[in-house]
């Protein structure tokens, strides 16, 4: 069961003069949109290289001959089958490439220089490290046997 704060949450002022990060394109986003097959198609932007793995690497990835390239940032074809199975729009799905990557993510949009955290060890340290990255501060609670009562 979900349940909405009736808080208002604030992102970090800074945020809203930020440019917009726009990745390169996807061989296969370039490729729909322009026509041309990927096969015919030499990226050379997004650091990535046109000279695919050695022969000794293939053979050891098996049938992926693409690991030159970074794939969709967008991870569109992901983001579409997670949206139709959960109902959600796209554009409310957030992605990641582990838990480490969206703590640092969420932290970084929602905490600012004077911030307070509230962290109940034991806890994951990166909660603090990243606190404290972001110019916040974090105090320790251990919760009780009372505590645990009233939240039951």
């Amino acid at each position: 069961m979900y349940t909405i704060s009736q808080h208002n949450v604030s992102v970090r002022p800074e945020l809203e003069s930020m440019t917009e990060y726009l990745p390169g394109e996807s061989l296969v986003a370039f490729s729909t949109r322009t026509g041309i097959p990927i096969n015919c198609i030499l990226k050379l932007n997004s650091n990535e290289s046109p000279y695919g793995p050695v022969p000794s690497v293939i053979k050891a990835l098996g049938d992926c001959k693409s690991y030159n390239n970074y794939p969709d940032n967008d991870a569109t074809v992901l983001r579409a089958a997670l949206s139709n199975y959960t109902g959600l729009e796209g554009s409310h799905i957030v992605l990641s490439h582990g838990s480490n990557e969206l703590i640092n993510l969420l932290w970084h949009i929602f905490l600012s220089v004077g911030d307070n955290i509230v962290c109940c060890p034991p806890t994951f340290s990166l909660y603090t490290s990243i606190t404290s990255l972001c110019g916040a501060s974090g105090s320790s609670y251990t919760f009780h046997k009372a505590d645990r009562d009233l939240l039951a």
